[in-house]
């Protein structure tokens, strides 16, 4: 599969070399009339083309490891579900009988699925690198799709970034590169003449350099106090 990389590559490289070439021409007044979300379409179309081709070339390999992990599961859950019975039975005397017997598999067995249904759901749609993704999703979402400014979205998104770098533990030169990053998008939005989505991306990068700002504070509160105790 590691021949389709290069070509996906390829096109990727040849689209933003596009965009800039167009931008620099906007600059001196030739207006091709394009717009940037043809060049987001031209970039996702192409991964999900490379996505699929990697999935149907290794597909015994995909195939090997969707029924190891489903075995796994089956295993764990029956585990969890055997650990689960002797507890559930222990409450009541109704028990006794084979259709108490076989009410008892089935409710700890769907206690064990429940259980093993969340740990799943916490590790791959709530891990943080999913979590970050979601962030930054939810930000392109809220810049480029979303018409209106809505305040409770960018607190919820803003809460989502607190998040990301507390699980991450990034520092605030993270926040800062990402505020440098988003204002210098809007330059080339404004050329586009594209001004709620510039709007939008300057105060996210605001948003960015506040959460830097807070967080280089309470590095710096963080080794002071670290050098007080040192010294004690």
């Amino acid at each position: 599969m590691k021949i389709y990389f290069p070509k996906y590559f390829k096109v990727v490289i040849t689209l933003f070399f596009v965009l800039v070439g167009l931008t620099l021409a906007k600059l001196i007044n030739f207006d091709f009339g394009l717009d940037l979300r043809l060049f987001f379409l031209a970039f996702l179309i192409p991964f999900w083309i490379y996505f699929f081709l990697e999935v149907i070339a290794n597909r015994k390999f995909v195939w090997k490891i969707l029924s190891s992990e489903s075995k796994k599961k089956k295993t764990e859950i029956e585990g969890r579900a055997k650990n689960i019975q002797p507890k559930i039975v222990g409450l009541s005397s109704l028990f006794s009988s084979d259709l108490g017997r076989d009410l008892v598999l089935a409710i700890a067995y769907l206690v064990a699925f429940t259980f093993e249904l969340v740990d799943f759901i916490k590790r791959y749609f709530f891990s943080k690198y999913i979590f970050l993704f979601y962030c930054f999703l939810g930000i392109l979402l809220e810049i480029f799709i979303i018409t209106s400014t809505l305040d409770s979205i960018i607190l919820f998104l803003t809460g989502m970034w607190v998040i990301v770098v507390r699980m991450f533990r990034f520092k605030a030169k993270i926040s800062m590169i990402g505020s440098l990053c988003y204002l210098s998008i809007c330059p080339f939005l404004l050329i586009y003449k594209k001004d709620l989505w510039a709007e939008k991306t300057a105060n996210w990068a605001y948003l960015f350099l506040a959460i830097g700002v807070i967080q280089m504070f309470v590095e710096i509160f963080d080794e002071e106090r670290q050098d007080a105790q040192a010294k004690k």
